[in-house]
């Protein structure tokens, strides 16, 4: 999952989080990527699509946050 932030203090770091896990990104220029996943059969049962809000979560330079949630649909695939 890839993300934009921009700051005038600058950016320190960005998160992705989704179902009590917390990942942190990393940048190239103002794209923050990371990687999704790592589901139980819990978090998507089996034979089931599963729609699961991931929050990413950006900190500037002087601490302050902002967020933006999005909704991901996710399929149960036995591997």
């Amino acid at each position: 999952m890839s993300a934009d932030a921009t700051d005038d203090a600058g950016v320190a770091g960005v998160t992705m989080s989704w179902s009590g896990t917390t990942v942190p990104m990393s940048s190239v220029a103002w794209t923050w990527s990371g990687t999704f996943g790592g589901f139980t059969n819990a978090d998507v049962p089996t034979s089931t699509y599963t729609d699961v809000a991931v929050t990413v979560t950006a900190v500037d330079a002087a601490g302050a946050s902002a967020a933006a949630q999005v909704t991901v649909r996710v399929r149960y695939c036995p591997v």
